[in-house]
């Protein structure tokens, strides 16, 4: 067996420090986004056409909830975690 040597690339090392930075970012104002849309139904106008016909407070729900984990996946990744890198999968 061949003896093989991994070596990080430093462009791709950079490029996920970006990527978590900008996932914890993202993660975070959609989580007060939709913290606002929970707390104040009338902060969000919905027209009379909406496309999705649901409440303000479930939108808010789920930007809370998929912020969170884009945030948290975010953070995970800045660390090194094991399972929030490619080599996971």
């Amino acid at each position: 067996m061949a003896d093989v040597t991994h070596t990080r690339s430093s462009w791709a090392v950079g490029w996920t420090y970006f990527a978590s930075v900008m996932m914890i970012l993202v993660g975070i104002f959609h989580a007060i986004a939709g913290l606002i849309a929970i707390l104040d139904d009338e902060f969000y106008v919905a027209t009379r056409n909406y496309v999705l016909q649901f409440y303000t407070t479930q939108w808010g729900w789920i930007h809370l909830i998929l912020g969170v984990i884009v945030a948290l996946s975010g953070g995970w990744l800045l660390s090194g975690s094991v399972f929030a890198g490619p080599s996971a999968w």
